[in-house]
């Protein structure tokens, strides 16, 4: 599997999708082979850090995946890491204050992806452990039927997302191919779509609800009326995203499964169900 780094830092500014706060990430090169991070002003040199994310740290917080580090945090880390794992980029240190949330670029997240693919460059090509137990991960589906995940084996990695609410007149999908070496075999076009969409909320719900204060229509957030998911453009927007939480919320893992992984309306909670089970299930 290629692993790619930036060959220059990169700094975003935003608000955070869900406070509306100001916020700003720093995105470094590093030559380790994984993900780390950093919190601002700890004093780490050059060659430390203070987190490298993997499966044990990346949880739910309040409606939105998060990455713990004992009572430090930070959320809403899964529309940057799914750029990262379209793009292949799976060494970077990231330079963030706790208690913040992952920016939203003023142009929405598809300027992730535009900025990253800029500044990519091959670090070295490795192999992963990317077999695993499946008599293991349909035991522990089991225990929690309301995930609607089906997991196939497979000489590559595939996932598929199917949005189907009738109470909203919704049915739509989504899907992701790469080849056996890890790489999306997409066009630019293709990529460009699923990292452009936007999420959506319907207007009855986002009322007394603590989300969206820093959305709006030109970057992040898409506030339906429940009539639009009629439209299938809207449908398949909706379910474009939810392919991109999906692969943001699996990027943890390391790599990319030689899995078929089929998803009935995910959420970040089952995303983050489905995470730990794969990392728990490696042979």
């Amino acid at each position: 599997m290629d692993f790619f780094t930036l060959t220059s830092k990169i700094e975003i500014s935003g608000v955070g999708i869900h406070k509306g706060n100001n916020s700003t990430i720093k995105i470094n090169p590093w030559l380790g082979g994984n993900i780390v991070l950093c919190w601002e002003g700890c004093g780490c040199t050059k060659n430390k850090y203070c987190l490298q994310i993997n499966s044990s740290n990346y949880g739910i917080g309040n409606k939105t995946s998060i990455i713990q580090d004992g009572d430090l945090f930070i959320e809403c880390p899964e529309h940057l890491f799914a750029a990262f794992c379209l793009l292949g980029i799976r060494s970077v240190k990231i330079v963030a204050s706790p208690f913040s949330e992952i920016p939203v670029h003023p142009f929405g997240t598809s300027s992730y992806y535009d900025m990253l693919s800029r500044e990519k460059i091959l670090l070295h090509k490795k192999r992963c452990k990317n077999k695993h137990n499946f008599s293991k991960i349909h035991e522990l589906l089991s225990k929690y039927k309301e995930t609607n995940y089906i997991i196939e084996e497979s000489d590559n990695f595939y996932c598929k997302v199917i949005l189907d609410r009738p109470e909203l007149k919704l049915n739509s999908f989504s899907s992701l191919v790469a080849n056996k070496d890890g790489v999306f075999t997409l066009n630019e076009n293709n990529v460009a779509a699923i990292a452009s969409s936007r999420t959506w909320i319907t207007r009855n719900k986002l009322n007394g609800i603590s989300i969206g204060k820093g959305a709006h229509l030109t970057n992040w957030c898409r506030i339906l009326d429940e009539d639009a998911f009629s439209d299938s453009k809207v449908g398949e927007e909706c379910a474009r995203h939810k392919l991109y939480d999906l692969i943001g919320d699996l990027f943890p893992l390391g790599y990319l499964p030689k899995l078929k992984i089929i998803a009935l309306n995910p959420s970040h909670r089952k995303n983050n169900i489905l995470l730990k089970i794969l990392s728990e299930t490696i042979v």
